[in-house]
Order: C-alpha cells, then sequence, then structure tokens
C-alpha cells in the first residue's frame, strides 16, 4: 500500500468523527485496493479508528484530539440504523431547533413495527412506532449532513400526543412558544390521517391558543372543532382541570406556561 494513498485515505476518514463498516469500505476503496479487514485492523492499530461499543461502526480520531469522540449523533446513527431513518419526537424537536435542552444521549427513530433499540457508545437509540410513517416527512441539514426528518406540523401533533418521547411536557410547550408559523391545513390534514379522537381536541385547543402567533385560519380551528370527542376528556389522563365546552377538553392550569 502506498503511503500517499494511505495518507489521503487518512484525510477522507477524518472528515468524519464516526464511521459504519460499510462506510468504512466504501471510503477505503477509493484509495487501497486491499482487503478491508487489513485496512481496518490497520487502521486500528494507527490509533485513527477505535471500535465504538455496539457492532458495525467505529470512532474516528481527528488530527487535533487524542482521544475520539462523537461530534454529531444524528450522522452517527444514519450511518449505522441507515439513510433512510426518520428522526421524530423529541429527536426532530432538537434538529427543528425547538428544544430546550442540548445534545441528548436518548434519540428517537421512527419505525413502522416494533425494534430493538441499540446502544452506540453513550447514544441510546430509540425505534418508536409511527402511524402513516410514509407521510410527513422532511429533509434537514444537520452538520453538513441531510437528515430525514418528521416535519413541523406532524413533530407538533406527535409532540401533544406523547410528550413522554419528548423528554417531557414541559419542553413540549417551551417548543410550541418557539414556533412562529405553521401550515394549519398541512396539521388538519395529518389529523384526519391519523384519525385519534382525542387528537382533535387537543392540537385543536393548541391551534386555538397560538392562532394569532401561528396565523392559523379560524375556518380551520371550526372545521377541526366538528371533530372533538362527544365526552369530555382530559389533556392529560392523570391531570384534572377546567372544562373547554368548546373542545369537551378538561384544560391543566398554566397548560403552555
Amino acid at each position: 500500500m502506498k503511503k500517499n494513498k494511505w495518507n489521503s485515505l487518512i484525510v477522507a476518514l477524518r472528515k468524519h468523527s464516526t464511521i459504519s463498516q460499510g462506510e468504512l469500505e466504501a471510503i477505503a476503496d477509493r484509495f487501497v485496493k486491499v482487503n478491508i479487514h487489513y485496512v481496518a485492523k490497520r487502521l486500528l492499530k494507527a490509533g485513527v479508528l477505535y471500535r465504538g461499543k455496539g457492532r458495525g461502526w467505529y470512532l474516528v480520531r481527528s488530527s487535533k484530539s487524542n482521544k475520539p469522540y462523537i461530534r454529531n449523533p444524528f450522522d452517527l446513527i444514519q450511518s449505522v440504523v441507515g439513510k433512510d431513518a426518520v428522526f421524530c419526537y423529541a429527536s426532530a424537536l432538537e434538529i427543528h431547533g425547538l428544544s430546550r435542552y442540548g445534545m441528548a444521549t436518548k434519540y428517537y427513530v421512527a419505525a413502522s413495527n416494533g425494534k430493538r433499540g441499540r446502544q452506540l457508545d453513550e447514544i441510546r437509540v430509540a425505534f418508536v412506532k409511527l402511524k402513516t410513517l410514509d407521510v410527513a416527512v422532511a429533509t434537514a441539514k444537520v452538520g453538513g449532513k441531510a437528515l430525514r426528518v418528521t416535519d413541523l406540523e406532524r413533530t407538533i401533533i406527535d409532540g401533544i400526543h406523547k410528550p413522554k418521547y419528548c423528554f417531557g411536557w414541559e419542553n413540549v410547550a417551551s417548543a410550541l412558544s418557539k414556533v412562529q408559523k405553521v401550515n394549519a391545513r398541512r396539521i388538519n390534514k395529518y389529523l384526519m390521517e391519523l384519525s385519534v379522537s382525542s387528537l382533535f381536541a387537543k392540537v385543536g385547543y393548541t391551534l386555538e391558543h397560538f392562532r394569532e402567533l401561528w396565523h392559523v385560519p379560524i375556518e380551520i380551528i371550526e372545521d377541526l372543532r366538528l371533530y372533538a370527542p362527544r365526552k369530555p376528556i382530559r389533556f392529560f389522563s392523570n391531570v384534572s382541570g377546567r372544562l373547554d365546552k368548546r373542545w369537551n377538553l378538561y384544560i391543566p392550569d398554566q397548560l403552555f406556561g
């Protein structure tokens, strides 16, 4: 293996903080034509690569660091899970710039069926089943990498529906207050496709509360009211509150902070 090609390979690898086995093979093939197991062994011995916890990926030590670390968890997860991974819930809030928390240790990826989570060093990947996964997917760039993520409107609905996957309601409420504008017709469309009765009331009440900030047409709100549950329900199953008869919904005090 020629030294200049080997050095070029290392330079290419150091553009990444983490890399999957498949990505390593593809990059190495551009520079050297030898067995990938030999390449990996040599890179590990040279201290360029370090085996990550969890099979099939490596940490890449940069030229300016004595110790490798995960600089972009989204990049790592996409490398290991696949480029078709769709980030959702708390991870979607972070990608959309709405989460009140910094870099997390738990990340949520949508799945059409139940899959076991994965531990990647300190990063935990949780797979969450999402109904109608084939819609409401957007593309966003994080650290120069294109990621698939539930769009803003679907992320709002999912956060209201299951705040436990968004690190709690306080994080959801904080995110809602940061949103500047939504496509209310898109929210209406998603609610019809999801067809979860309690969500018509919860999301409808939320749209009404943020109507001026989000520029929500009044006709969208009135349309959603037609689908409000016939019997009163609670916004949170274990919390009481005042009854809003327009939505047949018990609203806790200081719901949005």
